[in-house]
């Protein structure tokens, strides 16, 4: 059983969440995030989504409590999340769900058992967004009902961009209800030069020749993200940057089948790197081996990767709806690529722009770097985000 924090002015909070990561063994990033969350509120008690079978743990460090779902599949995760939350020997202040669909359900029937008011998340713009429709109607269209009706049931959305607000309000939903909080990923760190010596080590260890242009991508290769046009559109970055690099760093287990099929079909082999993922703390030395960051992705809520490449000073080019907008300023830190009836031409020449021209990208990179640092700097985020949750405790119903 979890007792409740007796600190004076301690806030007890109850958390829902899809991330794995926060109930994997080695320590990471996310976990290292949440405890800075359950410092600065009191006590966070997180109940994650996690696979039966796979490798986790449960977690108290100070007043940071995981506990894993260990569920059989998806469909099995808000019963799980109810057994759960039997555990607890106290009522929550406010929970806070991950997003608004299978987090967002469980939260509010927690709502209603516990009595404690609801903060609901919207990360990934799901409303007014035909491409998420597109990408598997029918579960896609029942995850918007089921996010439309669970949405008005929240005592506040939290939203992380302003197209994500206004989506939500177009929903009915009162926006004196709704907070935007972008995310907040620009941390020093990724600012901090990398010694040459470690930058040169990481290229042979690519094997990407020291006079070679490189064009980064960091993230999962799901169908929302378009490698395939992004690989389509470096094929037509090499007719003018012959000896240009693409480096991809993610988890490619799923996709690097179908990725090194194309990369073959596209006669790519010597110029695409399918890197596979990377610790966190590391990524720094890959934002810093590029010299532009591409994005094709057909819609993002608020995307982690532009913030941190910004951060290391890196020109970004990017497609797509959502809170792109919030973080790449067009021809300011790079450029912005509506869809067109070629959008990989698009993308390619504005690629092709930032390779060829050392100065443009240098003060781009800068101004994108003085972005990152003024509206998504972590310093602080935790205090904002936990002044949210203080906010809808008020709403106790």
């Amino acid at each position: 059983m979890i007792g409740p924090d007796n600190r004076a002015g301690a806030m007890r909070v109850l958390m829902i969440s899809f991330d794995p990561h926060l109930a994997a063994p080695e320590a990471n990033d996310a976990i290292r995030r949440h405890a800075e969350y359950a410092a600065a509120a009191g006590e966070l008690t997180i109940l994650v989504h996690t696979r039966a079978g796979r490798p986790v743990i449960e977690r108290h460090e100070g007043g940071l409590h995981i506990l894993p779902t260990r569920s059989r599949s998806p469909l099995t995760f808000v019963t799980d999340v109810l057994r759960l939350a039997r555990m607890l020997n106290f009522t929550p202040d406010v929970i806070v769900a991950q997003d608004l669909y299978l987090t967002g359900l469980a939260g509010w029937l927690l709502k209603r058992r516990l009595r404690a008011p609801l903060l609901l998340q919207d990360h990934s713009l799901v409303f007014d967004n035909p491409a998420l429709l597109k990408e598997k109607p029918l579960r896609n269209r029942a995850l918007v009902a089921l996010a439309s009706y669970v949405v008005r049931r929240a005592d506040r959305i939290r939203s992380v961009s302003q197209e994500s607000l206004e989506s939500i309000a177009r929903r009915g939903i009162a926006r004196e209800r709704i907070d935007v909080l972008p995310l907040a990923t620009a941390s020093p760190e990724f600012a901090e030069r990398v010694p040459p010596d470690e930058l040169a080590t990481l290229r042979d260890r690519l094997g990407i020749p020291a006079d070679a242009k490189v064009v980064l991508w960091v993230g999962r290769p799901v169908p929302l993200k378009r490698l395939p046009l992004l690989l389509e559109s470096f094929s037509r970055v090499l007719q003018s940057v012959p000896e240009a690099r693409l480096l991809l760093v993610g988890d490619m287990t799923t996709a690097r089948e179908a990725l090194t099929a194309q990369v073959q079909a596209l006669g790519l082999e010597k110029r695409v790197i399918l890197h596979g993922q990377v610790p966190h703390e590391q990524l720094r030395a890959y934002y810093q081996l590029a010299d532009a960051y591409a994005l094709t992705s057909t819609y993002e809520g608020m995307p982690r990767v532009l913030v941190e490449a910004a951060a290391s000073r890196l020109p970004c080019v990017a497609t797509g709806m959502g809170g792109i907008s919030a973080i790449l300023k067009h021809g300011e830190n790079g450029f912005y690529v509506p869809e067109s009836d070629d959008t990989a031409r698009d993308v390619a020449a504005r690629l092709v722009m930032l390779l060829h021209d050392a100065d443009m990208a240098r003060r781009m990179g800068e101004a994108g770097y003085q972005r990152a640092m003024r509206d998504f700097s972590t310093a602080g985020y935790a205090e904002k985000f936990v002044t949210l949750w203080r906010k809808t405790a008020q709403s106790r119903p």
